[in-house]
């Protein structure tokens, strides 16, 4: 489910191609490798929420509660704070 969410984001903030379906992406999203100094790590906590907007060379951190309580195993919510950490606010 969140790599699935992180596909539609790179999708869905790519830019058009034109004369084609596809879309050239702004983003994406891959395993941490050594010597990374901005990443995401997505844990598991209270709640739903993330850190707001790209920070360079920072560790960024997304929470997902696993209960159903919280609902954030959602598609919606997971894309909703993935978005977060790339710097949209709520409309």
């Amino acid at each position: 489910m969140i790599r699935n969410a992180m596909d539609w984001v790179v999708y869905d903030t790519g830019s058009p191609i034109a004369g084609s379906d596809s879309r050239a992406p702004c983003v994406y999203f891959r395993p941490r490798e050594a010597g990374d100094e901005t990443f995401l790590t997505i844990r598991y906590g209270q709640g739903c929420n993330a850190h707001m907007g790209y920070w360079q060379n920072f560790g960024l951190t997304m929470t997902l509660q696993k209960d159903n309580e919280a609902n954030c195993f959602h598609s919606g919510t997971i894309k909703h704070e993935l978005l977060h950490v790339l710097g949209r606010f709520r409309p």
